[in-house]
């Protein structure tokens, strides 16, 4: 990513709007940013603004069970949410059973199997 490779899409979006990068220069950015391997997401610019997106609804739905797998991690530590609990859509959801802590090693180990391993396959494919 040449001289902007430290920058986030946050920072390459202020650059632009503040006239330190140009429009052209974003948009290369982007280009090698969008083909980094392993990326959930597709960055895209318009109207002066980088606007981020998931690719896949598989993606998106693996994005949620890591986001559950965080909240639970929470959970088990002690903090609580209102509604329901995390623990209680997880088991629901994954069919697993036990304590918050079990729960949490079998979801560990479905995102092992299911969805690490893709973001690895999809690593070693680009290279």
């Amino acid at each position: 990513m040449g001289k902007f490779e430290h920058y986030s899409l946050n920072d390459m979006e202020k650059a632009y709007q503040n006239g330190q990068v140009t429009e052209e220069e974003v948009k290369e950015y982007l280009e090698k940013w969008n083909a980094t391997p392993g990326r959930f997401t597709v960055a895209e610019f318009g109207d002066g603004a980088i606007r981020n997106h998931l690719k896949t609804p598989k993606q998106i739905a693996d994005v949620r069970t890591l986001t559950l797998r965080a909240a639970l991690k929470l959970e088990v530590k002690g903090m609580r949410r209102g509604g329901r609990s995390v623990f209680s859509i997880v088991k629901q959801e994954f069919g697993f059973k036990g304590t918050k802590g079990k729960v949490l090693e079998q979801l560990n180990d479905y995102i092992e199997r299911n969805i690490l391993p893709r973001e690895e396959k999809n690593e070693k494919e680009s290279d």
